[in-house]
């Protein structure tokens, strides 16, 4: 159970980083006037952005590998998950019939016990008559 929450939190982890990553938020700067940089700024700016680009690049590919660990660990678990259901529906029928034989038993022994009690006591009506 806890693989399976697990798994979950990462899937929804990774379904939320690769939509942001994917379509980022805009930012809308309000009233901002621009101004001229100059150009060794821009150039470092321009590898700056390159940079990041290809590490959003690589964190994507990471992800998506991730994803597919996750989703080949998750169909074991599944197909363990469903042996375990069905383990416990073949152990719950066992425990049943085991009940009913044990009920059947009880039953036999209270008849036994009866008819000893009966024959009991036609044997002491039978003395005293």
């Amino acid at each position: 159970m806890k693989t399976l929450l697990l798994f979950f939190l990462l899937s929804v982890s990774f379904c939320y980083a690769k939509a942001q990553v994917a379509n980022p938020t805009p930012v809308k700067p309000a009233n901002v006037t621009l101004k001229t940089i100059p150009s060794e700024r821009a150039i470092t700016i321009r590898k700056d952005t390159r940079n990041l680009q290809l590490q959003l690049s690589q964190l994507n590919d990471s992800l998506s590998i991730m994803k597919r660990k996750l989703d080949g660990l998750m169909t074991p678990m599944k197909t363990n998950l469903d042996s375990m259901g069905e383990m416990s529906q073949e152990e719950q029928l066992a425990l049943q019939k085991m009940m009913e034989a044990i009920q059947q038993l009880y039953s036999t022994l209270s008849n036994i016990i009866k008819k000893m009690h009966d024959t009991q006591q036609a044997v002491i009506n039978n003395l005293k008559g």
